[in-house]
């Protein structure tokens, strides 16, 4: 019996030995391998790293401030710790430690509908992102933002993203020309307000918003005058000249009478000219000095010429085109500082012969293929116009079908190659007309920026008498909308709990107070703004056949899902599904509430795999 005793201790004393030799080991080795590789990181300079072993595998932890550290990291821990076995730079729990502030970048030019957004928020800010964009595109003067904010680990989180937009929107809806800048620290503001109060309301948000600086260039716009301003009628026929209008000084009276007066007193001016304190100079005033003696010297005979505020009318013949054009030049630079003003010309050429045939145009592109129909002086545009495409290794074809008129005078026909290269970089498919001396454009772009740029090709190839139409479009994608945030799904959630469809016993036509119910439905949802991903879901009791009352509940839903796409939803963000209701429990007079469709929010997992 001894000697069992003691041969069972024996068995016991060896087993305890190879365990705690084992794991004695075990913990010697894991701990020379982290007092190792700490002091490698530690020398590297890699103070935020740490690093764990069990057995020969490496935990490597912390915040670095670089993606390149993160293998420069590795590459220390292989060369310090060779035996061990280390994760690639995708597994390890290596993170990018925030130490950079906030980019923002909001800028509108021009009264441009197009508002550009840019810079760099912290990695987890794509709402406040989405916030920023949406918050600006839903202003009535704005019709896309183009959001190019990006998301970068390494920035710290802004905790005034409303703020910003609210200062950013302000501006726009009052200015046309915007900066908001947040930048190291410092908030730039660019911009006009109508008055003092409206920037004094704007600079106080800003002080909310917790940057080191505010640099402010707000401007706040004069005050818009109450008088009228002047105006200008000049008239000759074979009495002389007259003048008539409203001035706002005697001065400029004189100068006016002077102006239009000839050295050798050869043409009689008479002067109708009122002056009152009531009228304020028009941007006409500083160019018509340039402007009079060619109105004298290109119009023949008869003319009237009306200055205004808003617009300038010419009336009366010329001799030739070019001296057309020499008497429409002459305002070039009354319209470059105006670009409002419109110059109504109805301006003739004396002509001794039968005039010829106007130029006439066609031009439609679609599907790489550009046909021109019409009447030119010449057609050697068209050449001109393929060797380009030909160089540029373009697919377009050119169709030509235009017939030549030599009698047709038109010098700037020729510059229609530029016109139609520009054109058919910038569209998708258009189609250009050209009747009596009005430009129509019409079609889609390339991008929402070719409208205007056309715009501006087609004013300087036509004479500046032609009038163009710009009816190019760009279809917009559309803004997409933010993700639904917790709380609002969870709102959401229950005030759609609080709107079933109910039906007709063995029925599933949808009933008009509970159509009702189903805009409403709609309207809530609209309300969020947001992605949403919808489960409509058909009850039925179990009472009776299982598979019908299943088939039942299931064309219940399909109804209220049809009814919601009438209402604008789109069908593949719905999922209809059926559950059978145990009614054992309730009496006869309350089943009639197991007849029922619900429309719920679908889990974020089903949301986000369905709008990819």
């Amino acid at each position: 019996m001894r000697f069992l005793l003691i041969a069972i201790l024996f068995v016991f004393a060896v087993a305890v030995f190879t365990v705690v030799s084992k794991y004695g080991y075990q913990a010697s080795v894991e701990t020379e391998l982290g007092e190792r590789a700490t002091a490698a990181l530690q020398a590297a300079g890699f103070d935020g790293v740490g690093v764990e072993f069990d057995h020969l595998d490496a935990i490597v932890t912390g915040e670095v401030d670089t993606e390149v550290e993160k293998a420069e990291v590795l590459a220390v821990l292989e060369r310090s710790v060779p035996t061990a076995y280390l994760p690639d730079v995708e597994s390890s729990e290596l993170s990018i430690r925030p130490s950079m502030p906030p980019q923002l970048k909001v800028v509108r030019k021009g009264g441009s509908a197009i508002v550009f957004l840019k810079g760099k928020l912290a990695i987890d800010e794509d709402p406040a992102r989405m916030l920023l964009g949406a918050r600006i595109h839903a202003l009535k003067n704005i019709e896309s933002v183009d959001n190019a904010v990006e998301l970068d680990p390494r920035r710290l989180p802004f905790t005034s993203t409303a703020e910003f937009a609210a200062i950013a929107t302000n501006l726009i809806t009052h200015s046309d020309e915007v900066r908001v800048i947040l930048e190291d620290g410092t908030l730039t503001l660019e911009g006009e307000v109508a008055n003092d109060g409206l920037k004094e309301s704007i600079m106080e948000l800003a002080g909310t918003i917790g940057v080191e600086s505010v640099v402010d260039e707000i401007k706040v716009a004069e005050p818009i005058s109450f008088r009228r301003p002047t105006v200008l009628k000049v008239t000759r026929n074979r009495f002389g000249i007259t003048l008539s209008g409203m001035l706002a000084t005697e001065q400029g009276k004189v100068d006016l009478i002077t102006l239009f007066s000839p050295a050798d007193n050869s043409t009689k001016v008479s002067d109708k000219i009122e002056v009152g304190e009531e009228y304020a100079p028009a941007i006409w005033e500083d160019h018509i000095e340039p402007i009079a003696p060619v109105l004298i010297a290109e119009f023949v005979g008869e003319m009237t010429v009306e200055f205004a505020h808003d617009q300038v009318r010419l009336a009366g013949n010329v001799a030739s085109d070019e001296s057309k054009k020499r008497l429409l030049a002459a305002f070039r630079p009354l319209k470059a500082k105006q670009p409002s003003l419109d110059i109504l010309a109805d301006v003739l050429i004396e002509s001794g012969g039968e005039a010829g045939p106007e130029v006439r145009l066609l031009a439609t592109y679609e599907g790489g293929l550009l046909k021109i129909d019409g009447i030119v002086p010449n057609d050697e545009f068209v050449a001109a116009l393929e060797k380009s495409l030909e160089e540029a290794e373009s697919e377009i074809l050119v169709k030509n079908l235009l017939e030549t008129s030599p009698s047709t005078s038109a010098d700037w026909v020729g510059q229609l190659t530029e016109f139609f290269s520009e054109a058919l970089a910038r569209t998708e498919n258009a189609t250009f007309s050209l009747e009596g001396k009005v430009l129509r454009m019409e079609g889609q772009t390339v991008s929402l920026e070719d409208k205007s740029i056309l715009g501006n090709v087609a004013v300087n190839t036509f004479p500046q008498d032609y009038r163009v139409e710009n009816l190019l479009a760009h279809e917009q994608p559309p803004f997409p909308k933010p993700t639904l945030q917790p709380e609002a799904r969870v709102k959401l959630g229950e005030t759609l709990k609080a709107l079933p469809v109910y039906f007709g016993s063995n029925s599933d036509e949808i009933e008009g107070r509970e159509r009702t119910k189903i805009e409403k439905v709609a309207e809530v949802i609209e309300a969020t703004g947001a992605i949403v991903s919808l489960q409509v879901t058909g009850f039925a009791d179990n009472v009776g056949n299982a598979e019908y009352n299943r088939e039942l509940s299931l064309r219940r839903a399909n109804a209220v899902l049809q009814e919601l796409v009438k209402l604008g939803f789109a069908e593949e963000i719905m999922k209809t599904d059926s559950v059978g209701e145990d009614v054992s429990n309730v009496s006869r007079s309350e089943r009639w509430k197991a007849r029922r469709v619900e429309v719920s929010v679908a889990p974020p997992e089903e949301e986000a795999s369905s709008t990819e």
